[in-house]
């Protein structure tokens, strides 16, 4: 896995002290730097016969396909997220579980 090396803001001198986002953004650093788990939960929605096909034009050339296009999502204080797919896929709930649930620290 490659991993970026990163600085803390507070390197930048103590000019970043006395700024608030710069404090903010500096303990977020501290927080998550070392945090190099990646990815710990993903869910893309099965194409379905209600699924549109999308086109787009490359080179001259049109190239269709039936895609997800899923970018309406919400969250309630339950933990439920809610998917909307923009090409007709559906509405989909889900509920994190397992390590994913846990890091969010959503009530069980």
């Amino acid at each position: 896995m490659d991993v970026m090396q990163t600085t803390s803001v507070e390197s930048a001198g103590d000019w970043s002290s006395s700024m608030p986002l710069l404090r903010f953004l500096n303990d977020c650093y501290e927080d998550f730097a070392a945090d190099d788990g990646g990815e710990v939960a993903s869910y893309i929605p099965e194409i379905t016969e209600h699924t549109d096909q999308r086109c787009a034009t490359v080179n001259g050339k049109e190239h269709c396909a039936r895609v997800i296009q899923t970018n309406n999502v919400d969250v309630d204080d339950r933990g439920y997220i809610y998917i909307v797919d923009r090409a007709n896929t559906g509405m989909h709930i889900l509920e994190l579980t397992g390590a994913a649930r846990q890091i969010a620290n959503w009530p069980k």
